[in-house]
């Protein structure tokens, strides 16, 4: 984070996403416990939120259409996740949108 911190103050554009694709409870990831349905999920950049914690369930599938929204591009229209948009700082401006696909 120290590189994203430099890179912000240098008026650097960019957006980070970390992720893990699940959780694991020893060697067994097939149960309901909160340990293997858990995973991490960070996302930094000038439209995210600062310091928020997203309050209700997030999908594996949600995670494509959100970076293409970083990425200012619309998710294919097959993707059947959604954006997280609550991650975002609201903004009145609108931003035109390339498709993919």
């Amino acid at each position: 984070m120290d590189a994203a911190k430099t890179a912000d103050k240098k008026g650097t554009c960019f957006n980070l996403v970390v992720l893990s694709d699940h959780g694991g409870c020893g060697q067994h990831h097939n149960t309901g416990h909160p340990d293997v349905l858990t995973i991490p999920f960070i996302a930094y950049g000038k439209p995210v939120r600062k310091g928020y914690r997203l309050a209700g369930p997030v999908s594996i599938l949600d995670i494509a259409p959100t970076i293409a929204k970083l990425m200012d591009i619309l998710p294919h229209p097959e993707w059947q996740g959604r954006v997280i948009s609550d991650i975002f700082v609201p903004c009145s401006r609108k931003v035109p949108m390339m498709r993919l696909g």
